[in-house]
């Protein structure tokens, strides 16, 4: 990006000022042009309108009250940027041809506003420290944007809408905010925070869809979107008030969430087509739920420590379901209801409780409870059922109902409370 910035500055052949009332305005309508302008320091200002053919900008600014607007037409566009510190604001405007944009801001009130409209879109933006923000809003074809914000209160807003869209936004520290939406064609999306009041949006429409968003400390939260196409998603979250939400409507769903540590909290939805689902959590106030509606649906819950649940429901086609919690108050419920369902969930210490419910063809139930408080309910409707209840030890109790033929149950129980009843008709 600073590589845009200076070869924008190589070409100068403009406005130079040094401590005074700046101000440039530069205005230039066809064929080769070229600009500079390099303001030092007071209430700083730039304005450049370029319209035609080979259009290059610069601008450098570096103290006191800057202010850069740029304006480019068409044809093979560049444009430049740098402020580098006070009351910051920058604003780049493209529209047509071999477009790139720059900005590069580092203290104070920063701002960043970039619009590119059509050809090949590039925009990279970098804010360093004190009240970032940014807004890159870009049109149709080779799209591709970076923000990058290092410290205090970031946020970033990028909007891409048709052909070969990318997007990685990066924040580093204090009330960081994201919010990425991407239209249509080849779209992708990176967005990584890391401190303090994390929060990212991401929304694709549609085409080969892809997102990863990272968060490490705090107030986390993520909520992921996608339509339509090849989705897929994978949300990591490390720490305190985590949440995390995807939702994906259709085609080659995937999604992936890990969550570390604190208040966790996920939810996937996936409605139709290839779905497989993850989600593994690993300590605090742990919940999960997890609803696929149709097609090759999978789904995996891993939950570690404190306070589990889980709730996986999946309505048709190839279900499958693995829950696997280890420690503390655990609870799992899974409902299965058309095609080749199957189950297994693995809960090995305290207040154990888990229900499982299938309905369709050759339903398959694995349970396991090790130890405290177990219960287990599982309820099978269809035909070629086949359970499986093992129980260790604490107060024991398991109840397997089957309905329809072929029917099969089995239940081991080992120590403390045991009670069992099987019902099969």
């Amino acid at each position: 990006m600073k590589k845009v910035i200076l070869s924008a500055m190589a070409l100068m052949a403009g406005t130079v000022m040094f401590a005074q009332n700046n101000t440039s305005t530069v205005t230039q309508t066809g064929l080769l042009n070229v600009n500079g302008t390099i303001q030092v320091g007071d209430s700083n200002n730039s304005d450049v309108d370029q319209t035609g053919i080979l259009n290059v900008n610069g601008t450098m600014q570096l103290g006191d009250r800057n202010d850069s607007d740029t304006d480019q037409e068409g044809n093979l566009n560049l444009a430049g940027t740098a402020q580098l510190g006070n009351d910051n604001d920058a604003r780049t405007l493209q529209e047509g041809d071999r477009n790139t944009a720059g900005t590069l801001q580092v203290g104070n009130d920063n701002d960043a506003y970039t619009w590119q409209d059509g050809d090949d879109n590039l925009s990279t933006t970098e804010q360093y420290g004190i009240d970032n923000d940014s807004y890159v809003d870009q049109w149709g074809d080779d799209n591709v944007s970076s923000v990058l914000q290092i410290g205090l209160s970031n946020s970033s807003t990028v909007e891409q809408w048709g052909d070969d869209n990318t997007s990685s936004v990066m924040q580093d520290g204090w009330a960081n905010d994201s919010d990425v939406f991407q239209g249509g064609n080849d779209n992708t999306s990176s967005v990584m925070q890391d401190g303090w009041f994390n929060d990212s949006e991401v929304e694709q429409i549609g085409d080969d869809n892809d997102s990863q968003v990272e968060q490490y400390g705090i107030l986390n939260s993520s909520d992921v979107y996608q339509l339509g196409d090849d989705n897929s998603s994978m949300v990591y979250q490390d720490g305190i008030a985590n949440t995390s939400d995807v939702d994906q409507i259709g085609d080659d769903n995937t999604s992936i969430v890990e969550q570390i540590g604190d208040l966790n909290d996920s939810d996937v939805d996936q409605i139709g087509n290839d779905n497989w689902a993850g989600t593994g959590q690993y300590g605090n106030d742990n919940e999960s739920t997890t609803y696929q509606l149709g097609n090759d649906n999978n789904a995996l819950t891993i939950q570690l420590g404190d306070d589990n649940e889980s709730t996986t429901r999946q309505v048709g086609f190839f279900n499958d379901s693995d829950v696997f919690q280890i420690g503390n108050d655990n609870y799992s419920y899974v409902g299965q209801a058309g095609a080749f369902n199957t189950s297994m969930v693995t809960q090995f210490g305290d207040d154990n409780t888990s229900i499982v419910a299938q309905v369709g063809l050759a339903n398959y139930s694995e349970v396991l409870q090790s130890g405290n408080d177990n219960i287990s309910l599982v309820g099978q409707a269809g035909f070629g059922h086949t359970s499986y209840n093992h129980q260790y030890g604490n107060s024991n109790f398991s109840l397997v109902g089957q309905v329809g033929l072929g029917n099969w149950s089995h239940v081991d129980q080992i120590g403390n409370g045991n009670v069992d009843v099987t019902f099969q008709n």
